[in-house]
């Protein structure tokens, strides 16, 4: 392995030679393309055998360029770079050291491989923001490192909400979708659970409003009251005034009877009486992303996703279930 090569798995590999990985794997037992192991027990190609079995096959497209310094993330020790274990580690990393580059690499790479922002919401990204709360309310991280990685996530994820929203623009403007609105309750100014409902709801081909944090109940209600869309979600992070939130938090439920919408609750701080009153009043608590996909399919049991899943990963994800 020289000096400047990258590992890569046997679907980049495969991608980049126009094979199919179960060709490149019989190839990498027949000897006919080098092959490293990780200790974890992954094949793994450095990317000047590639280009050697391009070079003595006459296949000169197949030449690897580059990469930037950004992008050479380090090798896992014991796991596969495709196990979400791995990429977990690369994001938190990136975040607490400001890395944007190896952030998007590690979000793109999941989100890519599964083909579902639910999917990258709770096994990527949930996890690692825990971790990092866990820092700092146990003195190991400071709060503004915790707020600098909630901003550097949220720009990112802007990045895939304004992708996915030009996708959905013919039908959006045909009127061909079914609609959603959402925000956090006012006190609230947790972003990252809002921005990962809508794109959620947007890669099943949603008109999407999110309207953002620190929104006053009263004035949700008169947006359900406006738009009349089948889903409000409210993401609960914090509550202001714990006695008032309940009356604040019926009066929308009743809204949406009346506007027939379907009323969809999250966030670590619905506590267990109001999961309960939630549950037995029409409204759904939702524990985490893939609760509100269970929401959607209810809703409209034909959904599309927006994108589809290119790797191995996703097998993984969906594997250590």
């Amino acid at each position: 392995m020289e000096a400047n090569d990258r590992l890569m798995t046997t679907q980049e590999a495969a991608e980049i030679l126009g094979l199919s990985v179960s060709t490149v794997k019989r190839m990498v037992e027949n000897g006919e393309l080098v092959a490293e192991k990780t200790p974890g027990g992954h094949r793994r190609i450095s990317t000047s055998a590639i280009e050697a079995y391009s070079g003595r096959k006459g296949n000169k497209a197949a030449r690897i360029l580059p990469i930037s310094r950004s992008e050479r993330l380090p090798e896992p020790a014991s796991l596969g770079q495709d196990s979400i274990e791995y990429w977990c580690g690369v994001l938190h990393t990136a975040l607490l050291n400001s890395r944007v580059e190896d952030a998007r690499h590690a979000i793109r790479t999941v989100h890519g491989s599964t083909g579902s922002a639910a999917e990258l919401a709770d096994r990527l990204i949930a996890p690692v923001m825990s971790r990092i709360g866990h820092g700092w309310q146990s003195g190991q991280l400071e709060v503004f490192q915790e707020h600098m990685a909630c901003h550097l996530l949220s720009d990112i994820l802007f990045e895939l909400v304004r992708q996915a929203r030009s996708r959905n623009a013919r039908s959006v403007r045909e009127n061909k979708v079914p609609t959603a609105i959402g925000a956090t309750p006012e006190g609230d100014h947790y972003t990252l659970s809002g921005i990962l409902c809508e794109l959620t709801l947007l890669e099943h081909g949603w008109d999407v409003r999110n309207m953002g944090c620190h929104l006053p109940m009263i004035e949700f209600s008169h947006a359900i009251t406006e738009i009349r869309p089948q889903i409000a979600w409210l993401s609960v992070h914090h509550i202001e005034d714990a006695t008032q939130f309940p009356q604040e938090l019926n009066h929308v439920r009743e809204t949406c009877r009346s506007m027939h919408t379907r009323l969809v609750v999250g966030g670590r701080a619905i506590s267990h009486d109001l999961k309960r009153s939630l549950t037995e009043n029409d409204a759904i608590f939702a524990e985490d992303m893939r609760s509100l996909l269970r929401v959607l399919s209810d809703l409209h049991p034909v959904v599309r996703s927006a994108i589809e899943p290119t790797g191995s990963l996703h097998r993984g994800l969906h594997d250590s279930r």
